[in-house]
């Protein structure tokens, strides 16, 4: 999270929803979750709100998403209708509190309502402002960009994965608006319903089934590999909302792959503590493609 506004700047900011502060502003409290990985909570004169910072995320992509039925933070409007202003250097946006909390273990229920929300998304056909940020050729990128380096089998693995993905083309797969990634931490349930997703930075124009890869390894991952119950109620769900097309099945394991790959260089590239973790995910899909494909045979779908 990026050090907290300025005072000036923020009663600035905040004047132009006719605010002022009333308290002091605080990062993410314990307990809490923003509605953005750059988000502050804020006291003011009419109550708590959170500042959303977008970052490089176009207001016109969160407004696509609402218009979509996506459960995500709504911005509140300026006294003169804007729905976002720029706040040092980059947009931001005023939001309610909201109502839910991530759940420490998804079920299988919950992780349907996921599926059945990005189906939704995905089948609006709806022009995405940007290209995912992620996309392309990310990853050799990050790869190349890691440092430390990272130990020679890391390194060694990392390549072949690199040249593994590099032979196949998606060119023919459906694209369109995808979140580019779920995190569980960022998703909220209120009363066991799916009531926000708050991760829209990587959102842009992608391959539709890589959201459902990124959401699979999120979500249904369990102790041996990708969880079947979590894993087919999340595709059939998906399904439901956008049926899949033939050629969809072949990527569908490759995918998952990549995703794990981007994974495990955001951790390595952050050098959070999770990479170790990450690696032994895109090792264990590796290992196990052919269980992972036959997942992908929800009542002979696809």
């Amino acid at each position: 999270m990026r050090a907290l506004p300025a005072p000036a700047a923020l009663c600035a900011w905040l004047a132009a929803y006719g605010l002022a502060p009333d308290g002091a502003v605080d990062g993410v409290p314990s307990g809490e979750v923003a509605p953005a990985p750059l988000g502050w909570r804020v006291e003011t004169d009419a109550g708590v709100r959170w500042i959303w910072d977008l970052g490089e995320a176009p207001l016109a992509l969160v407004t696509q998403l609402l218009d979509a039925g996506i459960p995500c933070p709504r911005p509140l409007p300026t006294r003169d209708g804007a729905l976002g202003l720029a706040l040092e250097g980059a947009t931001a946006a005023l939001v309610a509190p909201l109502a839910g909390a991530p759940l420490d273990r998804p079920t299988v229920d919950a992780v349907a309502q996921l599926g059945e929300a990005l189906g939704r998304l995905h089948g609006t056909n709806l022009a995405p402002a940007r290209v995912r940020p992620h996309g392309g050729r990310w990853a050799k990128d990050s790869a190349a960009a890691v440092a430390p380096p990272p130990e020679p089998d890391d390194q060694a693995l990392i390549e072949r994965e690199l040249f593994f993905q590099s032979l196949f083309r998606f060119h023919d797969l459906p694209r369109g608006l995808v979140l580019g990634g779920v995190p569980r931490a960022r998703t909220l349930f209120d009363g066991g319903r799916l009531s926000a997703l708050t991760a829209v930075e990587l959102a842009g124009e992608e391959v539709l089934l890589y959201d459902v890869a990124a959401a699979a390894l999120e979500w249904c991952w369990g102790e041996a590999g990708l969880d079947e119950a979590r894993t087919r109620a999340l595709l059939a769900a998906y399904r439901a909302a956008r049926p899949t097309e033939p050629i969809e099945r072949g990527a569908w394991p490759v995918l998952v792959r990549a995703a794990a790959l981007e994974a495990w260089l955001e951790a390595l590239l952050q050098g959070a503590g999770e990479a170790d973790q990450a690696r032994a995910r895109l090792q264990t899909l590796i290992a196990d493609e052919a269980r992972v494909r036959r997942l992908w045979e929800v009542g002979g779908a696809g």
